[in-house]
């Protein structure tokens, strides 16, 4: 089975529903994730994720263990991306934020052309995730290359609390 057939499976999608104009590539800054291109937002909504897939093909791959896909079709015109993540290894079915896969996002799509410099020198990109979850996010990615050289990777956004309590520890 192909690369591409067996992420379409996992994500239990057809494998025409992958985008062909980037590749599925693993991009780490210390914790690897496989980047998965999606055609479109419908496609991104129809994933349903295949843990048994994933237990026979990427579990014990550190490389392939955390899965996000992406699209370049967006819910609001000001973001960049629409991505979902899937993390079962570390016991994440799905992040609505994952702000340890952005740089690296934001450094993939601009390695495969995805991304317009600014006048400023710099990249700018947004990435809009969690929407499937009804968590929906937002994070700001400003990357600065030039040349071949990756000179700054900063990644932002804002955040709500959904939960807090307390630990006392006698």
């Amino acid at each position: 089975m192909t690369r591409q057939a067996l992420v379409a499976d996992l994500l239990s999608l057809p494998k025409g529903e992958l985008d062909s104009r980037f590749p599925i590539q693993t991009v780490s800054s210390g914790l690897p994730f496989l980047f998965v291109p999606l055609r479109s937002i419908a496609a991104m909504r129809e994933i349903n994720f295949r843990t048994d897939v994933w237990e026979r093909h990427f579990s014990r791959n550190p490389d392939r263990q955390h899965i996000f896909t992406f699209t370049t079709e967006t819910e609001y015109d000001d973001s960049t991306v629409h991505c979902r993540m899937f993390a079962p290894a570390m016991g994440i079915s799905e992040d609505p934020a994952t702000g340890a896969a952005s740089g690296p996002l934001g450094a993939f799509l601009v390695e495969h052309g995805a991304i317009d410099k600014k006048a400023d020198g710099n990249y700018v990109i947004r990435s809009e995730q969690g929407f499937e979850m009804g968590r929906p996010s937002f994070i700001d990615i400003m990357i600065n290359k030039n040349n071949q050289q990756y000179e700054k990777v900063k990644i932002g956004g804002t955040a709500i609390v959904v939960g807090q309590g307390e630990l006392y520890v006698p």
